[in-house]
C-alpha cells in the first residue's frame, strides 16, 4: 500500500505537476513505495518556507542548504549530517539525474576529449566578493581565461542551457561551495566529475570519503588560494599528471557504495512508515502551544 506524501516549502514547487519532478520526490519514490496526495500520510518539507507549520500529521524534512533540522518541528530528517536516531545522510548530489548514469556517462565524455578543450569553467550567480570562489576565479583568471557560463561575470555570450556539456567542454572546473561545513557537499563536485573534467574543489573537508581525492584537485591541501592556483597551472602544463585525475575512480568504494546508501535509506524509510509516530512532534508541540493561553488565564485567576 503506497504511502501518501505532499510536498512543501521547496524552491518553488508549489503546483502538483512541479512536485511530480521534484528531484527528492523522484529520487525516494524510486526506493520505497510513495505517491503524492492532497490528503497525505507525511509532509516532506524544505526550508523556503513555514507552511508546513500548519500540518498536523508526521513529517520529514529535507535540505540541500547548508541548515540543519528543527526536531521539535518534524519526526525525521534527510539532511547532510551524519546519520543518527532521527536524520539521514543524504548529500544534496545524490538526487540529481546525472548522478544515476554517472559512470558510463563519465567515461563518454573523457573518451570524446581532443586536446583541444577550453582551460577552465565557472558557473555562478552570486557575485559576492567574500565567496571563496569568487576570490579564487579573480586569481585564476589572472593567469589564464576562465571560461564563466553562469550570470556572475559571464564572457560566453550568456548563461549556459546546459551545465553538463559547458563543464564537458573545458578541463578544469572551480567547484566550490558557498560554504564550508563538515558533510555539507552540493551537486557541484559531483556535476564536474559526471562531466569529465578536473574539479577545483573547496568545501566539506571530509569529501575525501565519499569522492576519491585522486580525482579532483583538493583546495583544503593548500595553504593559499595563490598556491592552489599554482597547482592548477603545474597540472595543466603535465598532461600525465593531468590524466592521472581523469582516469582515477571518482567514488570511494564505486557505486556499490552508492548502492548500498540506497539500500539502508529505503530500509529506514520503510521502517518510518511501518511505524508512523501517532502524536507527531510538530502535532505535540502546537498542542502545547494551544495550552498556554489556558494556562496563563488560570495563573491570573489565581
Amino acid at each position: 500500500m503506497s504511502i501518501k506524501v505532499d510536498l512543501a516549502d521547496f524552491w518553488h514547487e508549489s503546483t502538483r505537476s512541479e512536485k511530480e519532478k521534484n528531484r527528492l520526490y523522484l529520487y525516494l519514490k524510486s526506493l520505497v513505495d510513495i505517491e503524492l496526495s492532497d490528503e497525505p500520510d507525511v509532509l516532506i518539507y524544505s526550508c523556503f518556507g513555514r507552511t508546513h507549520r500548519m500540518f498536523k500529521g508526521p513529517k520529514i524534512y529535507f535540505t540541500g542548504e547548508n541548515d540543519r533540522p528543527d526536531f521539535r518541528n518534524c519526526d525525521f530528517a534527510l539532511t547532510f549530517d551524519a546519520d543518527s536516531q532521527n536524520n539521514f545522510r543524504l548529500p544534496l548530489y545524490r538526487i540529481y539525474d546525472f548522478f544515476d548514469s554517472f559512470v558510463s556517462d563519465r567515461q563518454e565524455r573523457i573518451a570524446l576529449h581532443t586536446g583541444e578543450e577550453k582551460f577552465c569553467s565557472f558557473v555562478a550567480s552570486n557575485g559576492s566578493p567574500e565567496l571563496h570562489r569568487n576570490k579564487f576565479l579573480d586569481i585564476l583568471s589572472s593567469k589564464k581565461e576562465v571560461s564563466s557560463g553562469g550570470r556572475f561575470r559571464n564572457n560566453v555570450g550568456g548563461p549556459v542551457d546546459d551545465k553538463i556539456e559547458f563543464l564537458a567542454s573545458h578541463r578544469f572546473n572551480i567547484s566550490f561551495e558557498n560554504e564550508s561545513n563538515l558533510g555539507y557537499t552540493t551537486e557541484k563536485l559531483g556535476e564536474a566529475l559526471a562531466s569529465g573534467t578536473v574539479p577545483i574543489y573547496w568545501g566539506n573537508e571530509e569529501v575525501i570519503h565519499e569522492f576519491n581525492p585522486q580525482a579532483f584537485i583538493n583546495a583544503h591541501n593548500f595553504s593559499s588560494l595563490e598556491e592552489l592556483a599554482e597547482f592548477v597551472m603545474k597540472v595543466d602544463g603535465d598532461e600525465e599528471l593531468y590524466q592521472s585525475y581523469l582516469s582515477a575512480e571518482p567514488i570511494v568504494g564505486g557505486w556499490a557504495a552508492i548502492e548500498e546508501r540506497d539500500g539502508q535509506l529505503r530500509a529506514r524509510l520503510n521502517d518510518f512508515f511501518t511505524h508512523l509516530p501517532n502524536d507527531p512532534v510538530g502535532c505535540s508541540l502546537r498542542n502545547k502551544l494551544r495550552r498556554i493561553p489556558k494556562l496563563l488565564e488560570q495563573v491570573i485567576l489565581k
